[in-house]
């Protein structure tokens, strides 16, 4: 017999790692942003121009480029890290 992967109601035996708390406050932005919560949206707004801002700025710091010149990982990097501040901050 084959090994068995879920349990009851199709549910993952296997441990999920835990949500950083940050991806759960990004989610929620974005759910009342798609919501129509006009509060959530300017919160949005501002996350995402913050997080253009750190990336620019860090793109420079960092590795002496202009961030329309970075790769696709330390895009991917910058993004990230500059979400999560950005998050911080509000």
């Amino acid at each position: 017999m084959g090994k068995r992967t879920t349990g009851r109601r199709g549910q993952s035996l296997r441990k999920q790692p835990d949500t950083p708390k940050v991806n759960v406050d990004r989610l929620a932005l974005w759910r009342a942003q798609r919501a129509g919560n006009p509060a959530a949206v300017r919160a949005w707004a501002r996350l995402k121009a913050r997080a253009e801002e750190l990336k620019s700025q860090w793109a420079l710091e960092r590795y002496g480029i202009p961030l329309d010149q970075c790769d696709f990982g330390q895009l991917e990097r910058l993004h990230a890290e500059a979400l999560d501040v950005a998050i911080a901050e509000l």
